[in-house]
């Protein structure tokens, strides 16, 4: 078992795709067929059913990149820090954002700065959603995670700094009668319906934003959804309306997101584990100059 064995079956395991597969690790389609071919040989399991017109993962595969997709970020960071010897290298870091879009341009800001002022800085970046990025953190697998204040706060060993704060919108179509109006307040959203984000998958500040809009209407009409990507879509299909923070809504020349009175402001920011042995408070401080231009 090789690393670009490894490297094309992740791909692959998450692509389903051989051609694409084969785009983002630079070699044929005929070669990672390879690649994987001979990965499974070697293990004795079948990871993928594949015939002309789909690839799936096969129980055994999808175990297999559970644990690969945690354990090849790490192997390859340590091949690169071996390959690092005799030159100059300081440390790495293990970050965790959620992904939404103004995230994405925040993040590509940080690597540019680090990239820019710490060259011999190796950055390893995490999609994870909120649970399983405060979990990582709690278990010291993460060196920093982006979030808002009230999903760790409750827990004494992680350390928070607050980045700005942000104010709760309500997303509706352009075309919406209230597109018209400056700020919203709740007794405004009586006869609308409303999409929320699923209350098990959502941080608590937001869960209580939307049971707070709940009990404010009289016959809500409530829907929802897995995701802020998956409400807007379906506020683009005329579902209804949604109450999320600014920084979750994305882009779009259909959209409109205006204030809601009356809504706690959110504290956003990083947070870190209290025992992590590197210097992350050096580290945060760059990130809150990167978010004070």
């Amino acid at each position: 078992m090789n690393s670009r064995q490894l490297e094309c079956f992740i791909h692959l395991a998450e692509t389903l795709n051989f051609n694409a597969t084969a785009r983002l690790v630079y070699i044929s389609q005929p070669a990672v067929s390879h690649q994987i071919k001979s990965l499974e040989e070697e293990l004795g399991l079948q990871l993928f059913l594949r015939n002309k017109r789909r690839v799936e993962l096969t129980p055994a595969g999808q175990s297999f990149y559970q644990d690969m997709r945690e354990i090849y970020p790490k192997l390859t960071a340590a091949v690169s820090k071996a390959k690092s010897q005799g030159k100059l290298f300081t440390d790495s870091l293990v970050i965790a954002y959620e992904g939404n879009e103004k995230e994405q341009v925040w993040m590509a800001e940080v690597i540019a700065h680090y990239h820019r002022q710490f060259p011999s800085l190796r950055l390893f970046l995490k999609n994870l959603d909120y649970k399983s990025s405060k979990k990582s953190l709690l278990n010291q697998e993460l060196d920093l995670i982006f979030t808002v204040s009230e999903n760790i706060q409750a827990y004494s060993e992680i350390q928070f700094q607050e980045l700005f704060q942000e104010q709760f919108v309500c997303v509706f179509r352009k075309d919406h009668p209230l597109s018209r109006q400056g700020q919203l307040c709740l007794e405004q959203l009586q006869q609308e319906s409303l999409v929320f984000l699923d209350p098990l998958n959502t941080p608590p500040e937001l869960a209580q934003v939307q049971n707070r809009i709940e009990h404010s209407l009289t016959e809500p009409q409530i829907y929802y959804a897995d995701s802020a990507q998956i409400a807007q879509a379906m506020i683009l299909g005329g579902v209804g309306l949604a109450v999320m923070p600014r920084f979750a809504v994305q882009h779009s020349d259909w959209l409109q997101a205006i204030p809601v009175k009356d809504l706690p402001a959110l504290s956003y920011g990083i947070a870190w584990h209290k025992q992590n042995p590197k210097d992350i408070s050096s580290f945060s401080q760059e990130i809150a100059f990167i978010f004070e231009r």
